[in-house]
């Protein structure tokens, strides 16, 4: 279930006595999106040693609104605004500092001083991003109960991250019992405030009926909602329900092309992986490789674990692509610190075979039962095959077997042809001694 906390970079709409009204408009230019104004009117005002502009440049060069993405200069701007008094600076830059952000090292303990020091001084933002602090284990292990009573503390002052963030808790079980009804309520409060991920995380649970009956109609109103806020997962959802058709909505490649569009321009590299899989295919579309091509790297890019891989892939296939196994091993190499589920299997087979770079049983050995650990079940029948090799120091025919049970386990009702080719291979060399052991070892992996 797709739950994240929420770490929010706020300009509040609080009037200051200085320039208030140069720095009002500066924050309307903000929220309406006119960056470039915004950045132009900051600059004006924080040359003259307001911190609240000084805060606002932070935030437009922390996300490069207006301007190219510079953290460090961002952190220069929070730390000078923070120099001033300004709170919300503090809240900026203490959750900035609560997780890696772009690069930028966590630093988990001036975090937690900045946000204590930003709580102190008023800033609601900074209650909830407290909560996220403890949430995340920034200063060791998570402390749950802490956060959640930081989240209620903020929601109830009307901090509608926080609300969602309580939600995403009870969504997951973490610190509480795991309730998707409880956290269906904390989420359409947030909903209701305005909250788009909340939005987003609704839809989710009433799209697949957690905590509640289904009702799609309903899901899809909650992502278009999300979606008109520019949420990217709301937009996805959109796209994936157009593209397929679910529960009464037909299919419309179209239409789903035009959501996975929205979805990219909004961050999401999936979304433009979803469209380089649609024109590589012609699935609905005419093909069109070169465009598609474009999509993958664009979703690569975008931090796309599906789109390294496929990168990856086609490399070491020469598919699209020229066949080059030193970088196929690097993209999906990238794709396995991304958390693709295939990635391991297939750099492990690369490593066996010494594609890309010289043989190492013991590395292959060590990526497939990666991939095994995370639920591939070719992964399974590849340490299979790895540790069946006659001759081999890994050869090990018995646990060999027993990965074999597995990985045609994992696969349920839909065993392909070659792990039953390599299984029954493996099976007619053991002893009924040793297909007994092999069983019994298979319950333990």
């Amino acid at each position: 279930m797709k739950h994240f906390s929420c770490l929010t970079f706020a300009l509040a709409l609080l009037v200051t006595p200085v320039s208030a009204q140069s720095i009002d408009d500066a924050v309307e230019a903000y929220n309406s999106g006119q960056y470039g104004t915004a950045l132009e009117y900051a600059r004006s005002l924080s040359n003259q040693g307001v911190a609240r502009a000084q805060n606002m440049l932070g935030v437009l060069y922390k996300n490069g609104e207006g301007v190219e993405q510079d953290v460090p200069r961002a952190v220069a701007y929070f730390e000078a605004a923070i120099a001033l008094g300004e709170a919300r600076a503090m809240a900026n830059l203490g959750t900035m500092l609560t997780e890696e952000f772009q690069g930028y090292p966590a630093d988990p303990a001036p975090a937690r001083a900045l946000l204590e020091q930003a709580m102190a001084l008023g800033n609601v933002g900074a209650i909830n991003s407290l909560g996220v602090w403890y949430e995340a284990g920034a200063g060791g292990e998570p402390d749950y109960t802490r956060a959640l009573d930081l989240y209620r503390q903020a929601m109830a002052l009307g901090n509608m991250d926080a609300a969602r963030n309580i939600g995403a808790l009870y969504g997951r079980g973490d610190g509480v019992t795991q309730d998707h009804e409880r956290a269906r309520a904390y989420y359409r409060i947030a909903a209701d405030g305005g909250n788009a991920g909340a939005m987003d995380e609704l839809g989710y649970l009433l799209q697949r009926g957690w905590g509640g009956p289904a009702d799609l109609p309903a899901a899809m109103r909650f992502y278009e909602r999300a979606g008109d806020l520019g949420d990217p997962e709301a937009l996805y959802s959109l796209a994936d329900i157009h593209f397929g058709g679910d529960e009464g909505v037909p299919a419309d490649v179209p239409r789903a092309i035009r959501y996975y569009e929205r979805a990219m321009d909004a961050g999401n590299g999936d979304a433009a992986y979803a469209l380089g899989w649609i024109y590589e295919g012609g699935r609905g579309v005419p093909a069109d490789q070169e465009r598609a091509l474009e999509y993958y790297w664009s979703g690569f890019d975008m931090g796309s674990a599906d789109a390294a891989y496929v990168l990856g892939t086609m490399s070491r296939d020469g598919d699209l692509l020229p066949e080059d196994h030193v970088f196929a091993r690097h993209m999906l190499e990238i794709a396995l610190e991304r958390d693709h589920d295939w990635a391991a299997n297939e750099l492990g087979n690369m490593w066996a075979d010494g594609r890309g770079g010289p043989a190492d049983p013991e590395r292959a050995e060590a990526l497939l039962r990666q991939g095994f650990a995370m639920g591939d079940s070719e992964a399974a029948i590849s340490l299979a095959n790895l540790l069946h090799i006659p001759g081999s120091t890994r050869h090990r025919p018995v646990e060999a077997m027993a990965f074999c049970i597995r990985g045609i386990a994992m696969a349920g009702s839909d065993v392909p042809a070659h792990y039953t080719e390599t299984c029954d291979a493996i099976e007619a060399q053991l002893s009924s001694e040793d297909r007994a052991a092999a069983l019994e070892r298979s319950r333990q992996l």
